[in-house]
């Protein structure tokens, strides 16, 4: 198992752990258990959750609209999971020389393993302990931990980067709040979710027949069109932005990540991001880390780009 104290630590308490025996880690002074399956912890900060987690057998289907087990289903992975990232690769490669300071590399939500091995001391965080042990070499530490409360010390990792997966966080602004504190100064963050997921998907309107929707969701499927549209969509978010950066620009000072919540369907899969959680603006992520003095790599400082800014790869520097 390699994972050490100066990686992890307790995500209630952020204390140091260290192993009480080759099946569980002790968190101190606090005394927080956290078990150890097929040399991954479990660092998930609920211990119900967490308990039920390492102790059940996901090997077969399991019925229930849970998100533990909505998540670590086996026979459904593939539903969720992305088979391809395209040269997403290619890009967090490239942005790995920007980095100003030296450290382990961490990647929240590491799914199918398309992405594992990248930058220095690869680190594997993901909420399925399944997919840990389906996709990811043992040769990484791998973590089963969550965003909301990321299971290591401050000032950690030199490289961080996420793909297609903040969304499905409920508590988004938790996350972003985490990637702030867990990130070295100088160090790097890529991230790329799912931007401005819907709730229709979540509902699955797109893909069901009128006959079975609410007066409200055949509202939503009519003007399916309408809502799709880039200029649409650009009339109805950038006004919003504006308002937004003025607000921000008068008042000063770092900003809280805002975000809509969704309610995920964790029991019919019926199209992409039908379990998402968060509808995540792209230019909020921008106006996050701007207000904390972080450098801007993608989109550029210029407040334009950003307030136009969509489905981006967003790339940010922390300040030393």
């Amino acid at each position: 198992m390699r994972t050490t104290p100066e990686i992890c630590c307790c995500p209630r308490f952020r204390e140091p752990l260290r192993v009480q025996d080759q099946n569980n880690l002790i968190g101190q002074p606090h005394g927080e258990i956290y078990p150890v399956v097929d040399g991954i912890p479990v660092l998930l900060p609920d211990r119900e959750e967490r308990g039920r987690v390492a102790g059940t057998d996901w090997s077969g289907v399991h019925a229930g609209g849970g998100t533990a087990e909505f998540y670590n289903q086996t026979k459904r992975d593939l539903d969720y999971y992305r088979t391809s990232l395209g040269d997403t690769a290619n890009r967090i490669t490239a942005w790995l020389k920007d980095r100003q300071t030296a450290g382990p590399t961490l990647e929240i939500g590491s799914g199918r393993g398309l992405l594992q091995g990248l930058g220095d001391d690869y680190v594997a965080l993901d909420y399925s302990l399944t997919a840990l042990k389906d996709y990811i070499d043992p040769k990484y530490p791998r973590i089963c931990g969550t965003a909301e409360q990321l299971p290591f010390c401050d000032n950690s990792f030199a490289f961080l980067f996420t793909v297609a997966a903040l969304e499905h966080v409920p508590r988004a602004d938790l996350a972003f709040e985490e990637i702030h504190r867990v990130l070295k100064p100088g160090g790097v963050a890529y991230l790329a979710p799912a931007w401005h997921c819907v709730q229709y998907n979540c509902e699955g309107i797109p893909v069901r027949p009128y006959r079975d929707l609410t007066l409200r969701q055949k509202w939503v499927k009519l003007t399916l069109p309408v809502r799709r549209n880039a200029l649409a969509k650009a009339i109805w978010v950038v006004p919003g932005r504006i308002l937004r950066r003025s607000s921000w620009a008068l008042q000063g000072g770092p900003t809280r990540f805002r975000f809509q919540k969704l309610a995920p369907d964790y029991t019919n899969y019926w199209t992409a991001d039908s379990d998402a959680a968060s509808r995540l603006d792209a230019h909020e992520g921008c106006l996050y880390f701007r207000s904390r003095g972080y450098d801007l790599l993608n989109p550029s400082q210029g407040v334009f780009r950003q307030i136009l800014s969509g489905s981006i790869g967003l790339v940010v520097r922390k300040p030393k």
